[in-house]
């Protein structure tokens, strides 16, 4: 603004707030006096203000012809699923169809909540996910459940589980190099399976959760949880354990399954043909799932295809910033604060950047491509059997089905492109394979200060992989709590003819929810066109 309109314009203001003015001239004229006022000030600002915005716009038009071309993939990557992909999806008839082209890459199992991951080749699927998942908590007085968004310290706790035993063994990562600590801390273990009458005799808490509470037992001193070179007057509780190694005073929990009953969130996104299941299906899986310390729900899921954009987002990033004209490596505004991550990346590559930072339960990855040797697969098998998916398709996903390996690719739906029920060639079988577990996807996962942990070593950097996923995951801008979105949350579903059994708490043993396996083929069903799943 002009410095004589700022003059102006200030003295005026010092007139017209005058309340000895207001008093003379009365209401009616000091509104009067007052719109005089504005429509003067405009009439010396609008003529310098136009010329302004002319010269701004001629200015600034070339620059941002240059920079649409460059940026403009990248705005459509940051919706969640670019128009490139959205339109091969149509062509390709993708939209509501089920297709066999990913497997199970990592299972993942997370027994104290926010403490290190135990790695699994198979596990069972229950109502609420996988058994001990979440099962135990660290609380403190006054603030509540712990997790790495308050104390990254708990990565360095590490627990095991051994089921023939009977326990969990916990331990200090080997990150932990204060030999005082590792020195006083000895390994040491608590029942993996209480009787609910040992746990009834335990203090019980109650925890606040995301929207509701649950309630938890604080894990007892027993002789199983001592070893022999703790054991006697110098034995510490598992409380005392955890509290020694952080410096303050906290619990161990264990989830109290007498407690409420925990309900996960609703169904942001329903299955796409969920209106025409029958009654008692769609109870089950909109009623109380009897989750645990979960925030949220039973399951994430990610993938492998969408870390890799990540870590090739992170790689341009720290190429860009060092550029003589410095950028985020893909026509943005450079990222700053990246000498951590560049440190980690020099020395570590891609493994600086590790899937664990966001906690998934389940990490699928494509399928291998066709063999050579399989010449005699005809063009239309050959189509049918995509075995790639690019980075972020899980967004698109509706469902996942589990089976296990075979030659053929068909996902034992029934049913063959081009081909109703009852026209198939004579001599030729339909090929069905035994689902061996399922699972809806209903929300994304809006990330949060947690991913910024480093699971190997504790430390924090606010910027990896927050800072690069602002830039290109910022899906659902006009949410009330707008964030950067990685993974899907799912819920298991009864598998109909299953003859696996599934866990359920101390009062409902759940059946027919099957098992997941590293190495399973999974054929996802792609969602109805139009039809977006919503934002946690």
């Amino acid at each position: 603004m002009p410095s004589g309109l700022i003059y102006t314009s200030t003295a005026w203001r010092e007139v017209i707030v005058s309340a000895e003015f207001r008093r003379k001239l009365g209401v009616q004229a000091f509104v009067l006096c007052t719109v005089l006022a504005i429509a003067f000030l405009r009439s010396l600002y609008a003529p310098k203000a136009k010329a302004k915005a002319r010269a701004d716009s001629s200015a600034s038009a070339s620059a941002s012809a240059s920079a649409s071309a460059s940026a403009s993939n990248w705005t459509e990557a940051a919706r969640g699923v670019c128009k490139e992909e959205k339109e091969q999806q149509e062509e390709d008839g993708r939209a509501g169809k089920v297709e066999e082209i990913a497997r199970v890459s990592r299972l993942l199992l997370y027994p104290i909540k926010s403490c290190a991951a135990c790695e699994m080749k198979s596990a069972g699927v229950g109502r609420k996910g996988w058994k001990y998942d979440r099962r135990w908590c660290v609380f403190k007085e006054g603030k509540g459940k712990l997790s790495l968004r308050e104390e990254p310290r708990l990565t360095l706790i590490v627990p095991e589980l051994d089921e023939e035993q009977n326990v969990m063994r916990i331990s200090l990562s080997e990150e932990v190099k204060d030999a005082s600590l590792r020195h006083a801390l000895h390994p040491f273990h608590v029942d993996l399976n209480p009787s609910a009458q040992q746990l009834a005799s335990w203090e019980q808490v109650v925890v606040p959760m995301y929207g509701d509470q649950g309630h938890g037992r604080v894990v007892a001193l027993t002789s199983r949880s001592v070893s022999a070179r703790t054991a006697g007057a110098d034995a510490l509780s598992p409380s005392a354990w955890i509290s020694k190694f952080l410096g303050y005073e906290v619990k161990l929990l264990h989830f109290d399954p007498l407690g409420d009953k925990r309900a996960a969130f609703p169904l942001l996104r329903p299955p796409s043909d969920f209106e025409s299941w029958e009654e008692s299906k769609r109870k089950d899986v909109e009623s109380a799932r009897g989750i645990e310390f979960q925030d949220e729900y039973p399951f994430l899921i990610a993938t492998e295809e969408s870390l890799a954009a990540l870590r090739q987002q992170l790689s341009d990033a720290l190429r860009g910033s060092v550029e003589a004209q410095p950028s985020d490596g893909r026509g943005g505004a450079v990222l700053r604060n990246l000498e951590a991550a560049r440190g980690r990346w020099e020395l570590f590559g891609e493994a600086s950047m590790d899937m664990r930072r966001f906690r998934p339960n389940i990490v699928l990855s494509s399928r291998q491509p066709f063999r050579s040797d399989r010449s005699e697969a005809t063009a239309q098998q050959r189509d049918s059997c995509r075995s790639a998916f690019e980075a972020y398709s899980e967004d698109q996903w509706d469902e996942l089905h589990f089976f296990e390996p075979s030659d053929t690719c068909f996902p034992g739906t029934g049913e063959e492109e081009g081909k109703e029920e009852g026209e198939k060639e004579e001599g030729e079988k339909e090929e069905k394979k035994r689902m061996e577990a399922k699972i809806h996807l209903v929300a994304r996962c809006e990330r949060c200060i947690l991913t910024s942990v480093d699971p190997q070593t504790g430390q924090r950097d606010v910027q990896v992989p927050l800072g690069l996923l602002r830039r290109s995951r910022n899906l659902h801008k006009h949410a009330k709590r707008p964030g950067p979105c990685f993974g899907m949350y799912g819920i298991p579903a009864q598998v109909i003819g299953s003859d696996h059994v599934g866990h359920g708490d101390h009062r409902d043993a759940s059946l027919g929810y099957g098992n997941v396996r590293v190495g399973q083929h999974v054929a996802v069903r792609w969602r109805s066109p139009g039809s977006d799943v919503l934002t946690r």
